[in-house]
């Protein structure tokens, strides 16, 4: 495939700092693609798309490359572009992010994860994680706060980062996260264990603020840390989680993570699909095959993703797009249905959710109606009477 300009398309405010923590960072990533497309001499072009139309249709013109940022699908010559887990790096996917992402999916890609040397990718976590604790780096900035220090130096836990719970990437989870934090409170007491919860600093749902409320009073084996997740991870003996960026983060330090939920990185991890899968074996989230788990990391890093300051890499990619069998979504096409299921399910929700809006508002008015018509005749009369 000869591509003769790239177009970027990317979300309303996502290069604002006023809109985007990440927008430096999202900067560099467009100007790298923006070098890169220069030295193989293609066009690039930038256009905006709306906020949150991740699962919207995307179609390349022509002999073009469209690079849509956060976005989800299966398109011919489509890349979608998104920040991943650590600080600079990008996905690069034919499909999307997290559960939708190639990697969540494909057992050929996860496969060749397995090829990879394993000294140099027990080197190369080594190195990732000693880095990573030097510096505090998350995808996030983190505080330095030190609160339940005493309980990180002395008593085993189990560390449970919540997600926001309009989390796009919540809608992949197979145990709901506060039923997932139920279970936990239940079963890290029957191993005489404490259960540090993490909220998402982001998150401002009552619900949840009510649950950890409840969960911290019923459970005295429960505690909510607002810590650097660096510092709780360090110290858990486990961490569970749906799909968050906190489970990757884990991995990375060498601590033990169950998934309940579909990621680009579940299948290093140990998998559960119930709360039952907890109640049945609880000790399942203690067990880690470091040696995959390494492979994964390094290939994931190194060969998966996009540095954001990677020029030579993105021109590799580019590259790979230009073999005319990977752009038009050879061999995926028979793994990627729930892609697909996944686009329909999120449009019919969000259309059913606009209707029944407008047929409670209807109803409204037909309930109340004439109540508000004689309330707007009695005012306008009495501003008649009072000129």
């Amino acid at each position: 495939m000869n591509f003769s300009k790239i177009i970027f398309e990317y979300p309303e405010g996502w290069i604002d700092s006023d809109a985007d923590p990440l927008a430096l960072q999202h900067r560099r990533c467009l100007e790298t693609i923006r070098s890169a497309a220069r030295h193989l001499n293609l066009g690039f072009v930038t256009r905006t798309s709306l906020r949150m139309a991740d699962f919207a249709q995307r179609f390349a013109p022509g002999d073009t490359l469209l690079i849509s940022v956060h976005s989800v699908g299966v398109a011919e010559n489509v890349v979608r572009l998104k920040e991943s887990y650590l600080p600079g790096l990008y996905y690069f996917d034919r499909t999307g992010y997290s559960g939708w992402a190639e990697l969540a999916f494909n057992i050929d890609l996860q496969q060749k994860t397995a090829t990879v040397d394993l000294c140099a990718a027990e080197k190369f976590v080594a190195e990732l994680k000693r880095h990573k604790l030097e510096i505090n780096s998350s995808k996030y900035q983190q505080s330095e706060s030190t609160a339940h220090g005493s309980l990180l130096g002395t008593d085993p836990y189990i560390f449970l980062p919540l997600q926001t719970s309009d989390d796009l990437v919540v809608t992949l989870a197979q145990v709901d996260q506060l039923a997932l934090a139920s279970a936990l409170a239940t079963v890290a007491e029957a191993l005489e264990m404490k259960l540090c919860i993490k909220r998402h600093p982001l998150c401002r749902d009552r619900l949840v603020e009510r649950t950890l409320v409840r969960l911290t009073k019923k459970h005295r084996c429960v505690w909510v840390s607002n810590a650097s997740v660096n510092q709780l991870i360090s110290g858990a003996k486990a961490v569970v989680t749906v799909n968050s960026g906190v489970g990757f983060e884990a991995l990375v330090l060498g601590v033990p993570v169950t998934t309940a939920g579909r990621s680009d990185y579940a299948f290093v991890t140990n998998e559960i699909t119930s709360v039952e899968d907890l109640y049945r074996n609880p000790t399942l989230i203690f067990e880690k095959d470091a040696e995959k788990i390494a492979k994964m990391l390094k290939y994931y890093v190194n060969d998966y993703c996009l540095q954001c300051d990677d020029v030579q890499k993105a021109v590799d990619l580019i590259s790979m797009w230009m073999d005319k069998d990977f752009s038009r979504m050879d061999g995926i096409e028979d793994n990627c249905e729930h892609v697909l299921l996944d686009i329909q399910k999120y449009l019919a929700t969000s259309e059913s959710n606009r209707r029944r809006k407008i047929k409670r508002y209807n109803d409204f008015l037909v309930k109340y109606g004439r109540f508000y018509r004689l309330y707007e005749f009695m005012t306008r009369l009495v501003q008649r009477n009072r000129v």
